[in-house]
């Protein structure tokens, strides 16, 4: 497998790891993601969400999507660990509002979402790693 076959195919692995990550977001809103693309050499990741636009993502730092999500900024905590902690703080008060059935599947969900987060992210930095061993 030549360099550019391997960059591609990591980049289409990423690719799909942004797509699950905010479709597993969503479950705590809504899905943020309007559209993603690759570049010809699969060097760049160009994501499109509905507040902050569009942005490109080099291969090489394509873990940066998540960072202040996952491990937060300065002194702010991880959004994303905040929003999840929250949701499973809440979960008795949706207990009333939901079948068994739904109850269980929005709780479960949570606490999946949480370790699949992580797993994506962390992912998403090896990745990185075997895309800059790629470039030499």
């Amino acid at each position: 497998m030549t360099n550019l076959e391997k960059r591609l195919k990591l980049a289409n692995e990423a690719k799909d790891l942004i797509i699950e990550f905010r479709a597993e977001e969503g479950r705590l809103g809504e899905n943020v993601l309007e559209k993603i693309s690759i570049s010809e050499d699969g060097s760049t990741i160009y994501v499109t969400e509905t507040y902050d636009g569009e942005k490109e993502y080099a291969l090489e730092e394509i873990s940066e999507i998540f960072l202040t999500e996952m491990r937060g900024w300065g002194p702010c905590s991880a959004q994303l660990e905040e929003a999840i902690s929250m949701a499973q703080s809440e979960v008795e008060s949706e207990y009333k509002n939901m079948t068994k059935e739904e109850y269980i599947q929005y709780v479960g969900g949570l606490y999946y979402m949480e370790l699949r987060c992580e797993e994506i992210y962390v992912r998403l930095e090896q990745i990185e790693k075997e895309a800059e061993e790629l470039l030499g």
